[in-house]
């Protein structure tokens, strides 16, 4: 098996240790994938012991080993919120941080191993003005008219592709 460790620190916006909220980080595989000897499915990997100073360290599979390009592990961050109450007691929140950890050989810090949600060039917005932001970032947009798209002496038609930032 090809391992390696993942360390870092879980703590509030405010600088503080939240330990007594009971955090369990979740790393969840992007699917199931294949080295050249495995293959690889099952539960999340969960996180729920921490020490005094919120520091946390977890064996994950590597995924420059995997077969499939991009291979990552989803973060989620859960914690008894006791803001929310129901019939079995303090409720649960839950943030998905929304980046994507490789584990690379050797691990290491968190941060290092960290990145940000890859753009979705899969949507092509074509409009005449710069959509609005809730595309996401990444999100292609095609300046073009979409009532007349195919008209050359149309001056909104200029053709030009952009990536939403």
């Amino acid at each position: 098996m090809a391992t390696a460790t993942i360390t870092g620190n879980l703590r509030t916006f405010g600088g503080a240790n939240f330990s007594h909220l009971d955090p369990v980080i979740i790393f969840r595989a992007s699917s199931a994938h294949f080295n050249q000897d495995n293959i690889f499915s099952g539960p999340d990997v969960r996180v729920s012991t921490f020490d005094s100073g919120g520091g946390f360290s977890v064996t994950l599979e590597r995924t420059d080993t995997m077969l499939t390009a991009g291979a990552h592990y989803k973060v989620l961050i859960e914690w008894r919120n006791p803001g929310i109450t129901g019939d079995s007691g303090p409720g649960v929140a839950q943030h998905d941080t929304g980046w994507e950890v490789e584990v690379l050989a050797g691990g290491g810090p968190i941060g290092d191993n960290a990145r940000p949600p890859r753009p979705n060039h899969q949507m092509v917005i074509v409009s005449p003005t710069t959509p609005a932001k809730t595309f996401g970032a990444g999100a292609l947009w095609l300046q073009q008219d979409p009532t007349d798209p195919n008209n050359p002496n149309n001056p909104a038609n200029t053709s030009r592709l952009y990536q939403l930032q």
